[in-house]
């Protein structure tokens, strides 16, 4: 006969195996987080975070900040269309796009 799972067991269980899931979804849909645990972040200056999103075809960038290795930034392209980005303050790589 089977050792049937006690409650306790099953309850550690679930919440191992829920723990990523809800770890998820704190992060909105689609975004990757740019944090990068373990190691020292090194953001690049804002200056250089600019110049960034400029190569990559943004202009009159406003509001940019820095949190814990991530930037978010306002933005506008070519077209004259506000964005708010947001990606990894190390290497100016954008990770979400959004119209604002």
């Amino acid at each position: 006969m089977r050792n049937p799972i006690s409650p306790i067991h099953l309850a550690i269980l679930a919440a191992g195996l829920l723990a990523p899931l809800a770890a998820a979804g704190n992060s909105q849909a689609g975004e990757r987080d740019c944090r990068i645990s373990g190691a020292a972040i090194q953001p690049l200056a804002l200056s250089s975070l600019a110049a960034k999103l400029e190569q990559q075809g943004y202009r009159d960038i406003g509001k940019l900040e820095v949190e814990r290795g991530c930037f978010e930034a306002r933005a506008f392209n070519q077209a004259g269309d506000a964005y708010k980005l947001k990606g990894d303050a190390q290497t100016g790589a954008i990770q979400s796009v959004r119209k604002w």
